[in-house]
Order: C-alpha cells, then sequence, then structure tokens
C-alpha cells in the first residue's frame, strides 16, 4: 500500500475537490477514514470497498471549511487495505497529513484623529479571507454606517465611523473599533480632537467718565 504524497496542503478558504490517490496490491479490501478538529476535513468521495483494489492509484477526494484562525490547522486521513482494515497490520496502513494554510484580516482607517464636532467621520476598510463572518464593534461616542456585520469577501470592504456627540473636554479622547473575523480580532484606535475655548479679549478697560 502506497500514497501517492504523505502530507498535502489545501488552501484556507473552503475548498472541493482536493485529491489524493492510494495503490495497493489488486484484490484487497480497504476504507478510508479522517481526523480533524471540529469537522473542518471532509471526505467526500467513497470511504472503503470489499475486495476490489485495482491494483494502480484510486483517487480520494475531500473538502475543507474555510480556516477561522491566524495560524494553520492539520488533519490526517487514514488509508487502510487488506488485514489492516480488520485489525493491526503497519504495512497496509498509510497516513496523509492534510495542513490549511492560516487566514488572514488586516485593518485600516482613514482619517484616525477627528475633530472635536459631532459627525466628524472617516471609513474603515478591511481585508479578510473569503468566506469568514465579521462584526464589529465601537466606542459609545462614535456611529458606525454602512455594513458592519456579514461575510468577508477575500477582497477590501469598508464601513464608515462617525462621531455622535461633540467632544466636551480640551483634552482629545482615544478609543478603539474592533472588528472581528472568524476566530481574528483587529483594532483600530480613533481619537477625537478636544474642543477648544477661546476669548478675544482677556482684559477690558472702561473710560472713566466721572
Amino acid at each position: 500500500l502506497s500514497v501517492d504524497a504523505a502530507t498535502k496542503t489545501v488552501v484556507a478558504e473552503a475548498s472541493t475537490g482536493n485529491a489524493s490517490t492510494f495503490t495497493a496490491t489488486a484484490g484487497l479490501s480497504w476504507n478510508v477514514g479522517v481526523a480533524s478538529t471540529g469537522n473542518w476535513l471532509t471526505l467526500t468521495s467513497t470511504t472503503n470497498g470489499t475486495n476490489n483494489t485495482t491494483g494502480t492509484a484510486q483517487t480520494i477526494t475531500y473538502s475543507a471549511v474555510v480556516n477561522p484562525d491566524a495560524s494553520t490547522r492539520a488533519g490526517t486521513i487514514t488509508v487502510k487495505a487488506g488485514s489492516a482494515v480488520s485489525s493491526t497490520d503497519a504495512g497496509l496502513t498509510k497516513t496523509i497529513t492534510v495542513t490549511q494554510s492560516a487566514s488572514s484580516l488586516t485593518v485600516s482607517g482613514n482619517p484616525t484623529t477627528l475633530a472635536a464636532t459631532k459627525d466628524a467621520a472617516g471609513t474603515l476598510t478591511f481585508n479578510g479571507t473569503s468566506g469568514l463572518s465579521f462584526s464589529a464593534t465601537k466606542p459609545a461616542w462614535l456611529t458606525l454606517t454602512g455594513t458592519t456585520t456579514g461575510t468577508t469577501t477575500g477582497s477590501n470592504q469598508t464601513f464608515g465611523y462617525k462621531t455622535n456627540t461633540v467632544n466636551p473636554n480640551s483634552t482629545e479622547r482615544k478609543a478603539t473599533v474592533t472588528v472581528q473575523a472568524g476566530s481574528m480580532t483587529k483594532d483600530v484606535e480613533i481619537t477625537q480632537s478636544g474642543s477648544t475655548f477661546t476669548v478675544s479679549k482677556t482684559e477690558i478697560e472702561l473710560e472713566n467718565t466721572a
């Protein structure tokens, strides 16, 4: 029994039609099993046969759901033939380690410093691996506009943010807008400038008319 490769890599996005092959002496029974945390890896081809290995390469196909993490993950496909189907025979057991690439998420805001006034606005741009659920959270003094929940497309997506009150303080205030896609989160710090107060004259002289 042999397999075409002991390791395979699939893309971070959801995928179908991934394939490996095994070759076993003709006429053996066989089966294929899969193990992956969260069942992200699924076999999509026939998983067993009785006395029907062909002596030539036979194809195993499998699908993967989108990876929600910024790190790779691995699953295992195990192929058994002959006596290994019902007992233990290391010579007729082969494993294929399938590694799924890491997903990614980038976020940026423009501008990130807003005026002290109400309705000062900016745009947040994010880009996440296609197929992830996303959402956004904000501080109380900001309002988000546009689409802030949905599914990532693998391309740049945007929504707006604006101040919902004037800054009542002379000091600037800062807070973060957070985008979550899958299990990944990214923050953008937004600053609202402090308000100002001036008078034209600090001292007035009145004419003595007495």
